[in-house]
């Protein structure tokens, strides 16, 4: 499945990288990338096309959340053990990262890191 489509391309222009870091938590997911089998998903707040690089919030098998800097091109060559590859959620609209409360493990991790954050 090609991950970066135009429809993608024109969404995440929008938010180039370092455009959403003084936003927090209402920064804009712009895409969604899962693999299969439900090992890793990654939340795409911004990128440089050019390089292939974007910055989002990684959540592992084990629903550890970070933020960081990922490559689409490893994502998009990325398989798991039984050979299915990375593919976007097609379903994904652009929405603010405190919006998408029926995102678990993300949803957690940015209660938790914000909460903290205004005590």
């Amino acid at each position: 499945m090609k991950l970066v489509t135009k429809e993608i391309k024109n969404q995440l222009a929008k938010y180039p990288l370092y455009s959403q870091s003084e936003k927090g938590k209402d920064a804009i997911c712009a895409a969604k990338f899962f693999l299969c089998g439900g090992a890793h998903t990654w939340y795409v707040l911004e990128a440089d096309l050019k390089e292939n690089i974007a910055y989002g919030i990684t959540v592992n098998g084990y629903g550890e959340c970070e933020y960081g800097y990922f490559s689409l091109t490893e994502l998009q060559s990325l398989r798991n053990r039984w050979g299915c590859g990375v593919e976007r959620d097609t379903c994904h609209k652009p929405t603010p990262i405190c919006d998408m409360k029926n995102e678990g493990y993300l949803a957690k991790f940015i209660n938790k890191l914000y909460s903290e954050a205004e005590a």
